[in-house]
């Protein structure tokens, strides 16, 4: 089971309407958690990326392709 942890970024979640700070949890390849705030921490032994504040839009896609 591969686990990826991305931390510090600017969520749009559209399921919520929520514009801030937040990371996301992604447990082979599916979103399992999207947290809102600063307070987010990786489990041990994730692969981290820390977006560095970039946006980052769970659960939105580009229907332009």
């Amino acid at each position: 089971m591969s686990t990826l942890a991305i931390l510090n970024a600017r969520l749009l979640d559209p399921a919520s309407d929520y514009d801030g700070p937040g990371a996301v949890l992604i447990v082979d390849g599916v979103i399992t958690e999207v947290i809102h705030g600063t307070q987010a921490t990786a489990p041990a032994g994730v692969e981290v990326i820390d977006a560095g504040g970039l946006c980052l839009a769970p659960g939105l896609i580009d229907i332009r392709v």
